[in-house]
């Protein structure tokens, strides 16, 4: 069962905020030692939702949204951009 974490984020997040939260989870995840594989929930703007999990061992990652146009959505890109932050950072 992935380390999860739910977040309401009314005005939209930056790119930051995404890479802090997945840091937290790992650092739960890895002090608990459970799995390697961390989730964060997003509720942004107009009841859209993301949800990302990433296995920080593999590099894995998997983005779902209810977004109707996700190729368009900020806030998709946002949250690529912040969980490729956090891997860099886990890299290290």
């Amino acid at each position: 069962m992935p380390e999860t974490h739910k977040k309401d984020y009314v005005a939209g997040f930056t790119v930051d905020e995404i890479s802090e939260d997945f840091y937290a989870l790992y650092i739960t995840s890895k002090k608990y030692k459970r799995d390697t594989i961390i989730q964060l929930k997003v509720n942004a703007q107009a009841g859209n939702w993301i949800i990302g999990q990433v296995d920080y061992q593999t590099g894995e990652v998997d983005i779902k949204s209810n977004h109707k146009y996700p190729e368009e959505a900020k806030m998709i890109e946002h949250f690529k951009e912040g969980i490729a932050l956090f891997l860099e950072r886990v890299e290290e």
